[in-house]
């Protein structure tokens, strides 16, 4: 890896992978210039990682939000729809 700066390692890290930095930072096996730079980029990735699962989550929690919603709907029409059969049984036309 020559010319050792963000734009150059970042690729570098991206074609090895995020479980192969992780092992490489873990062991030790980056040189002392390098390593900042992998723990950056790892630190990078649990970022994004963090907010993908917390824009999946809050996506989760507006769609059960609908759906809740949805379902107080259908109860409120099946009442309105219950009332209107009694009544409509209790004073027939005739």
């Amino acid at each position: 890896m020559s010319g050792l700066n963000q734009d150059s390692l970042y690729p570098e890290f991206e074609k090895q992978g995020e479980p192969t930095v992780r092992l490489q930072v873990e062991t030790g096996l980056y040189n002392g210039m390098i390593m900042p730079f992998a723990i950056r980029w790892l630190a990078d990735k649990q970022r994004e990682a963090d907010q993908r699962k917390a824009a999946y989550e809050h996506q989760q929690l507006t769609v059960g939000r609908s759906a809740e919603r949805a379902a107080w709907l259908a109860a409120i029409l099946a009442g309105v729809g219950i009332a209107v059969g009694i009544l409509a049984w209790l004073f027939p036309r005739h």
